[in-house]
């Protein structure tokens, strides 16, 4: 049998927060929140504890799924983990930008959003029972601190 190799703790974190952001309608972005975070999530954001549902909520907003007239894009712009752990800490430190496509002025309208994600990763999904083998990721995010 092969050995399926996990993504580091920063290609885990960076590329499904990318996916959140950058999700193009509502399955999109609830795929990609599921597929991060965990359901029992503690969350911290500007200080104040949300649930998870206000979390999500509140990262909807930030991405592409709100309106079909915008195009986000998130750029990593540091990040720390725990090198060789699959489960643990990582922190990240991201511009999302987010381009509307109606004008003001004559240009488009522009949002940026600075960021500092810090998370607690760890095995919490069951393997599904399945005939088939493969890629599967156990691994969530069970508390996040955002600034």
């Amino acid at each position: 049998s092969t050995m399926i190799l996990l993504p580091s703790l920063t290609a885990f974190t960076s590329s499904h927060l990318t996916a959140i952001l950058t999700a193009k309608n509502q399955v999109e972005f609830d795929t990609a929140f599921d597929a991060l975070f965990a359901r029992d999530v503690d969350v911290t954001y500007n200080g104040e504890k949300l649930s998870r549902e206000d979390y999500r909520a509140q990262l909807f907003s930030q991405g592409s799924a709100t309106f079909e007239e915008k195009v986000a894009s998130i750029s990593i712009k540091d990040q720390l983990e725990v090198e060789g752990q699959v489960s643990g800490l990582v922190g990240l430190f991201y511009t999302s930008i987010v381009d509307y496509k109606w004008l003001i002025l004559g240009a488009h309208a522009e949002s940026q959003i600075t960021s500092t994600f810090n998370a607690v990763i760890q095995d919490t999904e069951p393997r599904p029972q399945s005939p088939f083998r493969g890629y599967f990721d156990p691994r969530r995010i069970v508390t996040v601190n955002q600034i």
